[in-house]
């Protein structure tokens, strides 16, 4: 691997709070987005996305460096909001491996050792604790080439390695139980009546079986994909009888009373946001819409709609407290835990919604913003 490069020219366009940088890997070029502590002793976390040029909005290396650095910001935002930032010293951060073209099984296996090797030199130019799990592209065995190389600085590893396992797991857990928390407060109960998840992959899926194993086929479950390939015959099955395969391009309008983005694209766009007919929008997606202004459009429209940075906090809780695995705590204590304090954060956010009638994405910012100026 080549030696990582300061991306200077990169920070200063995209105005971006810490640093930018990139190293070369064969076939792939590997990026981080590392934000600036506000404190010092902080260092950070954040995911490994991996994705091919040209495709999932990546037009070209700058896009996709863009798209690194404002996820990285998402995740100081969402390290704020649920105790990472404060108590964790786990500031935000992004990794990128961008692909020219779609991976052979070789050069997969030497794209996530580089981006091992990378982690290693970075701990070592900032003299911080930088951290990495998994994301969009990366499985639990791509995590596990990585660590190979660098194990004291990746996060979700297999519990056979100490680790906390598949975070998608966990994702899902928690979105559930944000549906169940907001269906509560604004219906008067925990039963879920039908969901539509736009998106299959990891954490759709995920969801999709979590719904399943809690309410089995009671609850009306329906999904879309872009990718017809998503519909497996294990999906097929996990969908049961009361479920449903529909079009992704007008899932969105179906009325059901849960609309559920779990796919990358943001789906509340101007041509989608006086189509969508739901009761609550609630999904793993982290950037579910284009715009604050359409995110009011969708609150003064009467949809209640909890942003993907709150309800897809379990992952991110179980990595970021991962060590305390090796300290002889276990998985599902530290699940219960984190769970515990979960459930009280989305309750007051919902609480606050529902008694102000102030659109929720706008408390999450205030709070997040209040962990980040008290632990600055």
């Amino acid at each position: 691997m080549h030696d990582p490069v300061r991306l200077k020219e990169m920070e200063k366009a995209l105005d971006f709070p810490g640093r930018i940088y990139q190293a070369r890997e064969h076939a792939c070029t590997l990026i981080a987005a590392l934000t600036h502590p506000l404190a010092p002793g902080k260092g950070c976390i954040g995911g490994i996305h991996r994705g091919v040029l040209g495709e999932g909005g990546w037009k070209d290396a700058q896009t996709a460096i863009a798209h690194v650095s404002a996820k990285a910001l998402e995740m100081r935002t969402k390290n704020a909001l649920h105790g990472l930032y404060k108590w964790a010293n786990l500031d935000g951060a992004k990794y990128g491996i961008l692909c020219e073209r779609p991976l052979t099984p070789r050069q997969r296996l030497s794209a996530y050792h580089g981006m091992g090797e990378f982690l290693r030199i970075l701990n070592d130019i900032e003299d911080r604790q930088i951290l990495a799990a998994g994301d969009v592209g990366t499985t639990p065995e791509d995590l596990g080439h990585a660590w190979s190389v660098c194990p004291a600085y990746i996060r979700g590893i297999s519990e056979d390695y100490g680790g906390v396992g598949n975070t998608g797991v966990y994702t899902a857990k928690g979105v559930l139980e944000a549906m169940q928390i907001a269906q509560m407060i604004r219906f008067g109960d925990r039963h879920l009546f039908s969901v539509a998840i736009k998106g299959v992959g990891k954490a759709g899926k995920a969801l999709l079986l979590a719904i399943r194993i809690r309410h089995g086929d009671k609850v009306k479950v329906v999904i879309a994909d872009i990718n017809p390939a998503q519909y497996t015959q294990e999906i097929r099955y996990i969908l049961g009888v009361n479920g449903g395969i529909l079009d992704p391009e007008s899932i969105h309008r179906e009325g059901y009373h849960i609309f559920a983005p779990c796919a990358e694209m943001p789906e509340i766009t101007p041509a989608t946001v006086d189509e969508i007919r739901c009761r609550m929008i609630i999904g793993a997606a982290n950037t579910q819409c284009e715009s604050d202004e359409l995110d009011d459009c969708i609150h003064e429209r009467g949809i209640f709609r909890l942003p993907g940075v709150l309800v897809n906090g379990m992952g991110v809780r179980m990595v970021g407290w991962e060590e305390e695995l090796r300290r002889g705590l276990s998985v599902a204590h530290l699940f219960g835990r984190e769970l515990a304090s979960f459930y009280v954060l989305v309750e007051d956010v919902v609480h606050e919604a529902t008694r102000t009638g102030v659109a929720p994405y706008r408390i999450v910012r205030r709070i997040a913003a209040e962990e980040l100026a008290v632990s600055a």
